[in-house]
């Protein structure tokens, strides 16, 4: 009897904490429920504004990075046709005093297709853009590492027939090994790949960084607003503080050299949520930095982290897939 009575008590006890435990599911999930429609309606009753993140406009998608970072120029052009249509196109400073839905282009790396294929455009519609520069590569007769690489692992991969997916290993084993390093290390690094198999580095018009000319056009326009990405390219995170202070330092005054003016606004090299970190985010604090750009997703709010705001990247679409993607959020 006593043994029956003592099962009888923990099949209750059981019970009762099942339905405790399901109780505590409910109102957690009622408490989700509630947040998403409140941030819902905070969403519908507050003017849309995001920032999109570029790279390359090429006269022909042929990018080759494996990160989606260059689009054609027709579906560029399509895609202003259609931002204008829907949404008003601003500076970063207009954003933020926004009533209406707004969106602010940006460009990051400092291609010379920005100036050769980007400027037209926004030329003809009247629209205003920010480059951010890495300063390095400016006026170099080199292409970025990554635009590199990339034409390294392509080439490689024709010849001994790999898959995409072993292409994509290739990149990215090389691309970690190539990351810690110095920039004049990376150079190097690439260099030995292409003796190993015999190639010439390429420096293609379509891939190549601005020429200092070239630079001097865009920071004298006044669609045109210039922004720092860091000396180096390098991802930050990656270094400590006195490494990442004199990289962000030596590309303020490169620019301010080369334009006469400091610039307000940074975006993060690589700025993906493990490219930068608090640390980053201090550096950037320290050197008068209005506002500082990631590469993750996400609409601006006056909740918004100030030094790490994210931005939209658009992809080689045609604009009213933009126009989907952008309503998302």
């Amino acid at each position: 009897m006593e043994k029956q009575e003592h099962e009888r008590c923990s099949a209750f006890e059981q019970l009762q904490n099942n339905e405790q435990n399901h109780s505590k599911m409910f109102v957690a999930s009622l408490k989700s429920r509630f947040l998403n429609v409140l941030k819902s309606l905070q969403n519908h009753f507050t003017p849309l504004k995001v920032v999109l993140l570029y790279h390359a406009v090429q006269a022909e998608n042929t990018d080759n990075t494996f990160n989606n970072i260059a689009i054609s120029l027709a579906n560029f052009k399509d895609q202003i046709k259609h931002l204008k249509k829907h949404i008003n196109i601003v500076s970063f400073e207009q954003l933020l005093q926004a009533k209406k839905d707004a969106v602010v282009l940006t460009f990051d790396d400092g291609y010379a297709n920005n100036l050769l294929r980007v400027l037209p455009v926004v030329e003809a519609e009247n629209v205003p853009i920010t480059i951010f520069i890495s300063s390095f590569f400016m006026d170099g007769k080199r292409e970025f590492w990554w635009d590199e690489l990339a034409f390294y692992v392509t080439q490689v991969s024709v010849q001994k027939n790999h898959s995409e997916t072993e292409k994509r290993e290739m990149y990215n084993s090389h691309s970690s090994k190539i990351m810690p390093l110095d920039q004049l290390e990376k150079a190097s690094y690439i260099e030995e790949l292409f003796l190993r198999e015999n190639m010439q580095l390429p420096f293609r018009e379509e891939f190549r960084p601005l020429s200092l000319q070239e630079l001097k056009i865009l920071c004298n326009h006044p669609l045109v607003t210039i922004g720092a990405h860091a000396h180096k390219h390098n991802r930050m995170a990656l270094f400590g503080k006195e490494e990442q202070h004199q990289d962000v330092f030596d590309n303020i005054k490169w620019l301010e050299e080369i334009s006469g003016s400091s610039p307000k606004l940074f975006a993060y090299p690589h700025g993906g949520k493990t490219a930068f970190n608090s640390i980053s985010k201090s550096v950037v604090k320290e050197l008068n930095f209005s506002h500082a750009f990631a590469a993750y997703s996400g609409r601006i709010s006056a909740n918004s982290d100030k030094f790490a705001l994210p931005r939209i990247h658009v992809g080689n679409v045609k604009g009213e897939e933009l126009i989907a993607k952008i309503n998302k959020f």
